[in-house]
């Protein structure tokens, strides 16, 4: 059996074995490790998680994964300020003194 589930009973059944409601095998395919699985925030909580971080504007996710984010966005420096054209260097277009 895979992950902490071979041998443990639950309820009237034993673990890891297919049943009426299961086949058991494809479960334990998709998840290998399944205290951690069942340790993983209810939905609700990641609901809340995600509320709370949406009203506030911050990113959620793990400080390294917001440090880069915080480096990536924030304001980069500016290019260089366009230059002022003197009246030989004018467009025939744009205004100028005798207009």
């Amino acid at each position: 059996m895979h992950g902490s589930l071979a041998g443990q009973k639950t309820g009237d059944g034993a673990a890891g074995v297919d049943d009426a409601l299961v086949s058991v095998e494809p479960l334990l395919e998709l998840v290998t490790d399944w205290d951690r699985f069942i340790g993983e925030p209810d939905a609700s909580k990641i609901a809340d998680l995600l509320h709370a971080h949406a009203s506030s504007g911050r990113p959620l996710g793990p400080d390294s994964f917001v440090e880069k984010l915080e480096r990536r966005l924030k304001p980069q420096k500016s290019g260089p300020k366009p230059r002022k054209r003197d009246e030989c260097t004018r467009g025939p277009f744009e205004p100028g003194e005798d207009d």
